[in-house]
C-alpha cells in the first residue's frame, strides 16, 4: 500500500517545472485578475483526486450501497 503512494510522489518530485498550462483571466468588481496553473500543480491535483477516489470515494460508495441493499432486503422480507 505504501508503494502506491511513493511512486507518484517520486515522479512528481522529478518532473521538470514546465511553463504555465492554463491562464485564467477574470474581472471582479472592476478589477482584473489572473490565475495560473502550472503543470506541477495540475499533476499534484490529479494525484490527490486519484488518492481520494481509490481510498475514500470508491470504498465508501461500495459499502454504502451494500448497506442500503441489505436494508431494502430486510424491508421487503
Amino acid at each position: 500500500m505504501v508503494y502506491i503512494l511513493l511512486i507518484p510522489f517520486d515522479v512528481f518530485a522529478t518532473v521538470r517545472h514546465l511553463p504555465d498550462v492554463f491562464l485564467f483571466r477574470f474581472h471582479f468588481n472592476g478589477k482584473h485578475s489572473a490565475v495560473r496553473f502550472y503543470m506541477y500543480d495540475l499533476y499534484f491535483l490529479l494525484y490527490l483526486v486519484m488518492i481520494y477516489l481509490c481510498f475514500i470515494g470508491l470504498p465508501y460508495s461500495y459499502f454504502y450501497a451494500s448497506v442500503v441493499q441489505d436494508e431494502e432486503e430486510e424491508f421487503l422480507a
